[in-house]
């Protein structure tokens, strides 16, 4: 004990060295150019964009993360900013979200949407990979987060909520950014972004790098993701296209199987977007090409490289093109998409679907009232047809206060694993049927003097609902359609921006936020067998969290929660991040001191798989 003490202090001491130095070098160049501020964004959560949005009307339960740059220092992964959400669920198998599921108001992690500037990324052969991103933290503007169905806009996947990630476009300024950090397991995280602008053209090409030795045997990993992205604007039109790939090697310590501890898995992910865009007198009209390749290597006992080794390549390729149509009667949008999806695997053979969609949507405001609906056809070559509808209303009650009300059917269809997939341990079955389910909600946002509070109550009912389970003494997880099941939760969130509310002259050192958010699900259960995701929902989800300023310039964020999952014992967890921002001559530097699991919590996400326990980690980012 006294050992593993020294060498923690060890530790924590080298962090505060290494960016004290940093520091007091990097000072010596102090001047007065702030870093950027993002602008104040609305999140839409449609096809449908409105410059005369009101962020107090809106039709959807929604959260916004803006991304800035102590985000980008101090978080390891998209998935560790989820835990800003109030119904948001990341489910991790490794330490910094080497391997993360995604869940929105309980649903399993197959059946949410993530998506790239509103493309989905949802990988056909298993949800696992949803979060296996080829982009780096230097690419993000903000996170959207929808909860409830969103199928009537984005198609399948989407029956929990959908999760948008919004690029940052490229400066038409030359910057340079570097950045450093190190902790506890020899963790080490290095990345760098260059924006040059060309005239029309502007290009921002980024790269991240990360490693660790691992907390625990076999949970090892190292990870690299680089990307491009180019923008070029013309008078009436402009043209994206963003180009990633990320390559990542862990050590998968029981993550699928409790019967082999000893897994690994590479897995490699490529991705190339190109979308126009081109306005004219209230008509837009918007072209899109996607590609996405995924490679996964897996190995179920790695000290036996040939048992039972898998190796899987997917690709996801289509397009789409859309418009958008304001007229005095409302703003309207439709389009059509087409798209392929296609397996070649070592274990799961070789397949094949086609889709094709049509959609529209359809917006008004008329005297405080906002009205939202609409409808997407689906047809897939193995499984059919699929319709969803969607109608949404907001109503300004107050000029604080606003009241909302939905209803929405979504679908997802099987991934590839679940339908062909065999193993000892795991059987998929080729007969599964597409989920399908309905979800109704209401709620209300008020905002008023530093006062926002949010509020949602939810019914989904979903049929045909997919999910692995043991039946009796099998040892064997066996994925079937388990049936119905109905899902009921309410959201409430509070924000309190106690400058705002109390007078800066009050508040010490300057601003200073509490933000308290806590999500209740209950389920009906399914009696005699032992589910794999469907029944672990996260039943109590409450976080707490305080941004204030301290002296010197000095900031700190500090984050607790609580956590009850059906089946799991209750946790707390404690985190905090201390940050120093310092002007430089021609940009500015920000350190950070973050001390994560404080309470040194032993816990788990997904089944028995423990998670890291109390560590510090520390780092640096400079903007030129």
């Amino acid at each position: 004990m006294r050992k593993k003490i020294l060498r923690q202090l060890l530790t924590i001491y080298k962090i505060l060295v290494y960016i004290t130095l940093l520091s007091a070098v990097l000072s010596s160049y102090v001047s007065g150019e702030d870093g950027i501020q993002l602008e104040p964004v609305t999140v839409t959560a449609s096809r449908i964009y409105s410059e005369e949005s009101d962020s107090r009307v809106r039709v959807r339960s929604q959260d916004l993360v803006l991304f800035g740059e102590e985000d980008r220092l101090s978080h390891f992964s998209v998935a560790s900013v989820l835990s800003k959400f109030s119904s948001a669920d990341t489910r991790t198998r490794g330490p910094y979200g080497v391997q993360a599921d995604i869940s929105l108001r309980g649903a399993p992690f197959e059946e949410n949407l993530v998506l790239l500037d509103g493309v989905s990324l949802n990988d056909p052969k298993s949800g696992h990979h949803n979060m296996d991103l080829p982009l780096t933290l230097y690419d993000i503007e903000r996170i959207d987060v929808t909860y409830g169905p969103a199928s009537s806009v984005y198609g399948s996947g989407a029956l929990g909520g959908a999760l948008n990630i919004v690029s940052r476009s490229p400066e038409d300024k030359l910057r340079f950014s570097v950045s450093s950090s190190a902790g506890y397991w020899d963790f080490y995280r290095g990345g760098a972004s260059l924006n040059v602008p060309l005239g029309r053209l502007k290009n921002r090409t980024s790269v991240e790098w990360s490693r660790s030795s691992g907390f625990a045997p076999e949970t090892e990993f190292d990870t690299l993701t680089a990307s491009s992205y180019n923008q070029v604007t013309f008078e009436l039109a402009k043209l994206d296209i963003f180009a990633g790939y990320l390559t990542k090697k862990f050590g998968a310590r029981s993550f699928y199987s409790d019967l082999y501890p000893d897994e690994e898995e590479s897995v490699n992910t490529g991705l190339l977007v190109a979308r126009a865009e081109i306005k004219r007198d209230g008509v837009s009209i918007t072209p899109l090409l996607r590609w996405k390749r995924l490679q996964d290597k897996f190995i179920l006992d790695r000290n036996r490289t040939n048992f039972s080794r898998n190796d899987h390549t997917t690709n996801l390729y289509g397009g789409e093109i859309s418009s958008q149509v304001d007229t005095p009667i409302g703003n309207m949008a439709f389009g059509a998409e087409v798209g392929n999806e296609d397996i070649s695997s070592t274990n799961l053979g070789e397949h094949n679907r086609v889709k094709n969609s049509l959609f529209l949507e359809y917006e008004n405001r008329i005297s405080g009232i906002l009205l939202n609906t609409s409808a997407r056809l689906d047809y897939y070559s193995t499984f059919g047809f699929q319709f969803s509808p969607s109608f949404n209303v907001g109503y300004k009650i107050l000029p604080a206060l606003a009241l909302r009300a939905g209803a929405a059917r979504a679908f997802r269809v099987p991934t590839f694993t679940e339908l062909y997939y065999s193993s000892p341990a795991n059987k998929g079955n080729p007969d599964l049927t597409p989920e399908e389910g309905w979800t109704y909600d209401a709620g209300f946002d008020y905002s008023v003097c530093g006062i926002m509070v949010s509020g949602t109550a939810f019914l989904r009912n979903t049929e045909n609902i997919i999910d692995w389970t043991r039946k009796g003494a099998s040892k064997v997880w066996q994925v079937e359609n388990i049936g119905e099941f109905d899902m009921y939760g309410l959201e409430s969130s509070l924000r309190l921006e106690l400058a705002e509310l109390l007078g800066k002259q009050r508040i010490p050192f300057g601003d200073c936020g509490i933000s308290l958010k806590y999500s209740y699900l209950e389920g009906l259960d399914k009696k005699g067998i032992t589910s794999k995701y469907v029944l672990e929902y996260l039943k109590h989800n409450l976080s707490l969290s305080v941004e204030c300023a301290l002296p010197f310039g000095f900031k700190e964020k500090i984050n607790f929660s609580f956590k009850k999952r059906i089946g799991s014992e209750k946790y707390f967890l404690l985190d905090s991040t201390i940050y120093k921002n310092v002007k430089l001559k021609n940009g500015s530097a920000n350190f950070f001191v973050k001390f994560s699991n404080i309470l040194d919590t032993k816990y788990t996400e997904q089944g028995d798989i423990e998670m890291p326990g109390f560590a510090v980690f520390g780092g640096m980012d400079v903007r030129f």
